[in-house]
């Protein structure tokens, strides 16, 4: 209903949303192409395997905050299409996913100029010194890493 009616849509929170499909975010970028914002963290039906983080990427190229926090299944490819496909992306939280590496954040925050908050807590490939090294890279972008000992 969202992608057929609302597709003027700019923001859309699902947040802990626990019957949200790949199927049904597909639909959703589909119709609903001048997404700004969108909140997908702790939406634990949607997995990376099926492909939609990068059909989202693809299809939401005016993407500027997007939220996958507590999306275990994000991965490289995922970070490295909304490093080819959103440009103006200023906010991505990721926390806690354990399949994305130093590499692809690399990718991303020289793709996306505007970017100024990227979290990383939780990541467990992403270390101290990494961000460190990101940091001193990319002195603009807010990087935030909460990890337990």
């Amino acid at each position: 209903m969202l992608a057929t009616r609302c597709r003027s849509l700019c923001s859309l929170d699902l947040w802990r949303c626990r019957n949200l499909t790949d199927r049904g975010l597909a639909e959703l970028v589909a119709g609903c192409r001048m997404l700004e914002e969108l909140d997908l963290g702790w939406c634990p039906t949607l997995q990376s395997s099926t492909g939609c983080f990068q059909q989202l990427a693809r299809s939401v190229p005016r993407l500027r905050k997007l939220f996958l926090t507590a999306n275990r299944t994000v991965c490289d490819s995922d970070i490295e299409e909304l490093a080819n496909c959103c440009p103006l992306l200023q906010h991505l939280d990721i926390l806690g996913t354990r399949l994305v590496s130093a590499v692809s954040l690399k990718k991303l925050l020289q793709a996306c100029p505007r970017l100024v908050l990227l979290d990383v807590s939780f990541c467990s490939q992403i270390d101290t010194r990494v961000v460190q090294e990101l940091s001193s890279l990319f002195p603009n972008v807010a990087i935030k890493k909460s990890f337990t000992q």
